[in-house]
């Protein structure tokens, strides 16, 4: 009942509790919903074994991956996809047209997102790869979305070509913020642990150099172990 295409879904009734009268809506977050889907089968999986539990993992990142490819930005992972010029409820104005002329995406994605994302590939990688084949997979995806924000600034670049409004860990915007604002604390370690994935998936020296010069130069490691 929660499945569209893909990835896990809202859903809204008309009429209360009659499930007939039920709609699929998309959000702002399909994407990070649909990673935390995705990190409860892999658990499950890890746990029971239960091939279900694996098919519907693999089901979900197909989804995933589709997001960074649907949209033509090289690892830009869109919020959302759908078929072209349907009704859109959330943010109508943040959907584009895909370069395939059947499909539309959505824009504007923000950091929990990232955050998302980087705990369904860890846990993916960890309890659901059993080969070389389906480990570079999840090694290319990564990778992907690590580089796009690495070789912007440490920003998600948008299709307007400009930072998207919650999409940034740069030093310049993060440490602009007193260390008593969360973001400071939070945004800090998402962007080391995606950079840390990255880095054991990949090999990429360039982001562990990365994290090594937010800690020394930056700040991060203060960022992140400050008080709550």
């Amino acid at each position: 009942r929660h499945i569209r295409m893909g990835l896990t879904a809202e859903r809204r009734m008309d009429v209360p509790g009659d499930i007939t009268t039920g709609e699929m809506i998309d959000t702002d977050n399909d994407g990070g919903w649909s990673s935390y889907y995705l990190a409860s089968q892999a658990l499950r999986h890890a746990v029971t074994g239960s091939d279900e539990a694996r098919r519907h993992a693999w089901e979900t990142l197909g989804a995933l991956e589709r997001l960074e490819t649907i949209n033509g930005l090289d690892g830009f992972p869109s919020r959302s996809f759908e078929r072209a010029r349907r009704h859109y409820v959330s943010d109508p104005e943040r959907w584009h047209p895909s370069p395939d002329p059947h499909w539309d995406w959505k824009a504007h994605t923000s950091s929990d997102e990232i955050a998302s994302h980087t705990l369904a590939y860890a846990l993916m990688w960890d309890h659901v790869t059993k080969n070389d084949s389906e480990k570079e997979r999840i090694r290319r995806l990564v990778d992907r979305i690590a580089s796009h924000i690495l070789r912007n600034n440490l920003r998600l670049i948008d299709v307007d070509g400009k930072p998207t409004l919650w999409g940034r860990w740069d030093p310049e915007y993060l440490n602009a913020m007193p260390h008593s604002v969360f973001d400071r604390r939070l945004n800090s370690s998402e962007v080391v642990a995606l950079f840390q994935l990255a880095h054991k998936l990949t090999g990429r020296t360039e982001y562990r150099q990365t994290i090594h010069e937010l800690f020394t130069r930056h700040g991060y490691l203060t960022n992140i172990v400050s008080s709550m």
